[in-house]
């Protein structure tokens, strides 16, 4: 893959793409990576824009006459192969491991990202390795018992989780990192950013979560020349990726900070992407936190407009855009549906 290349964050120094290159050492800690992956021939993603090949944009007019907003699109991700914006991110993983002979693809995983990966990798003889929480839910869990070499957890939310480069290197040798420390992981949600291009939306809202997704949509904004903003969407005092945006707290600190998820996948114990996030937020995407219970209410107000259950992470979105000054409202806004809630079902919409 000699025309990919990787690019310093933080100081703009380009590398040649190599594997174990996650990190520029002259401007960064080893935990954590500050690369980003340009990809200018398009060899990991699809070439194939013909609409077929994009998840759909619309409009639901209850929601949009509900939240005050007449300019609010859907982009709809749960019209992925497996059901979740994830199938991005496994498609690249996947293609990726085969070209460099790996035969097992590492991931730590909520549910979403394991059944996808597992899926996608099955179908070409390549292994999937994941790391996931006892307490997810029992349909997730039983597929990937199925589907995946599976060691379970008590938590994702302890220090002894954190899954650096380094370590998942040292511990699974014969597998590719298919976490957030791989540049691929942020670069497969690029095309997200080039199929709005057209829309041409002001603003995009996201679940924050670990960041892959905010990241990659940020990159293929730069990239299309969009002038978009995109808003990540955190549970305050719940997620240690908002906490540290709040407090500028740097890379090494966010390391050992450590809460309990509000809502499915909008929290995360650890994420390697902090320099990339801190990136784009200085180059003026933002950040919105809701609380606990506006997160509660927004699950309870917005799950009837669809017809099948969400992700959680989904619905936070439309929490953050409740609270939206009002001059910001008459904008042209997408929030992204990032998946189903554990259902094979396609979504409508009322």
């Amino acid at each position: 893959m000699k025309g990919l290349k990787l690019e310093c964050a933080k100081c703009g120094r380009e590398y040649q793409y190599s594997l174990g290159l996650f990190t520029c050492t002259d401007c960064n800690s080893l935990g954590f990576t500050n690369l980003l992956l340009r990809d200018p021939e398009g060899m990991l993603l699809e070439k194939d824009e013909s609409e077929h090949r994009k998840t759909p944009c619309y409009k639901i007019p209850g929601l949009n006459r509900a939240l005050g907003i007449p300019e609010l699109y859907i982009k709809d991700e749960t019209f992925n192969r497996f059901g979740t914006m994830k199938d991005r991110r496994s498609d690249v993983l996947v293609r990726l491991a085969q070209h460099h002979g790996f035969s097992k693809i590492f991931c730590v995983t909520g549910g979403n990202l394991g059944n996808s990966l597992a899926e996608f990798a099955g179908k070409v003889g390549i292994g999937c390795v994941a790391l996931a929480p006892k307490d997810i839910p029992k349909k997730i869990l039983e597929k990937l018992e199925k589907r995946a070499t599976l060691t379970k957890v008590e938590t994702l939310f302890d220090p002894s989780q954190v899954w650096t480069a380094e370590r998942v290197v040292e511990n699974f040798p014969d597998s590719l990192d298919g976490t957030a420390n791989n540049p691929c992981s942020t670069r497969a949600y690029t095309k997200i950013a080039a199929e709005l291009s057209e829309l041409n939306p002001e603003l995009i809202v996201v679940p924050l979560g670990s960041g892959e997704l905010f990241c990659g949509i940020c990159q293929g904004i730069e990239e299309t020349g969009m002038r978009a903003k995109v808003i990540g969407v955190s549970v305050c005092d719940k997620n240690p990726v908002g906490l540290a945006l709040r407090h500028g707290i740097d890379e090494v600190a966010l390391e050992g900070t450590f809460e309990e998820r509000a809502a499915n996948k909008i929290a995360v114990h650890f994420t390697p992407l902090m320099p990339i996030i801190m990136h784009f937020i200085s180059k003026g995407h933002m950040f919105a936190e809701i609380s606990d219970r506006q997160m509660q209410d927004a699950i309870f107000e917005y799950q009837p407009y669809f017809e099948q259950a969400i992700e959680p992470s989904s619905l936070s979105v439309f929490a953050a855009l409740e609270k939206l000054p009002l001059q910001e409202k008459g904008k042209k806004i997408v929030c992204v549906l990032t998946g189903r809630n554990h259902t094979s079902e396609p979504l409508g919409h009322r």
